[in-house]
Parts: C-alpha cells; structure tokens; sequence
C-alpha cells in the first residue's frame, strides 16, 4: 500500500512509503529510493530537506496501524484499529490447536484480516469479510488435517 505524507513544520518534499504486510516499508522523496539506515539499533530514513540539511523518519508497525514520527510529531499512515478489531483479526491464530498446518494457515489468514479491517468498508462489510476468512481457514486447515492424517 502507498502512503502519502508531509513533513511538519515547514515545505515538504513528496514522500511516498510503500508497505506491505510482511516487508520492511520503502521510503520514495520525489520519486527517488532512501536507503534505511540503522543506528543504535532504530531503524530511520533520512529524508533531504529543501535547503539544505535532513530529517529523520522513523516508521513503525504494529497490530494497531503504520505510523511516522518526524521531530516528536507522530503521523498515522493508516487507520488505526481498536482493540476488539484486532482481536477479532487475530481469531484465525486461534488454529494453531489443530497443529502446526492450522497455525500456519491461522498467521496468513490473521495477515488477511489485518488488511481488511483497514479498508474503507462499513463496519459490518468489514465484520462479514474477516468472518469469511476465519471460516474459509478453518476449513482449509480442516483438509489439511484431514488429509496429513489419512495417509
């Protein structure tokens, strides 16, 4: 997903941050790739500032939502999610009792839900197509159980 934002205080370059959900996000400014770089063990990207000199960006993931911070100033990349939708997306982890099929199948399908509670849809648009997924992972986990056993 790209993500637009603007620098605070002051004229910002176009900055683009494209993420996905199990990759690290690529920082564009006008255009062009920044290189990440690690210090002390956080990771930022130094964004050049018209005029001279930088800022460092700092993004961070998590169940909740994307989020910058430039300065103090924390930015949200996305919408952020409530604790009961982040429960609700989490369900399908729940198959990892069926084994280690079932806890595979239940982290791509939490993945999913994760995305789609994100989308602009109506609240119960949203509640119906994480629905749909929980059961189409547990059936999906079902046959593999099923079948792993049956040979």
């Amino acid at each position: 997903m790209e993500h637009r934002l603007e620098l605070p205080a002051g004229p910002s370059p176009e900055i683009v941050v494209v993420s996905g959900t199990l990759r690290i996000p690529a920082v564009f400014v006008d255009g062009r790739p920044i290189d990440r770089v690690r210090e002390r063990g956080r990771t930022f990207w130094p964004i050049p500032i018209r005029g001279g000199g930088e800022k460092r960006l700092y993004i961070r993931n998590s169940l909740t939502g994307l989020r910058a911070a430039v300065d103090g100033t924390v930015i949200p990349l996305e919408r952020q999610l409530s604790y009961p939708e982040v429960i609700v997306a989490l369900l399908p982890f729940g198959l990892l009792g069926l084994g280690i099929a079932g806890g595979i199948v239940g982290i791509v399908a939490s993945a999913v839900n994760l995305r789609l509670l994100r989308r602009p849809w109506p609240v119960a648009g949203r509640l119906l197509a994480t629905l749909g997924v929980l059961a189409v992972a547990t059936l999906l986990t079902l046959a593999i159980v099923g079948v792993t056993r049956g040979m």
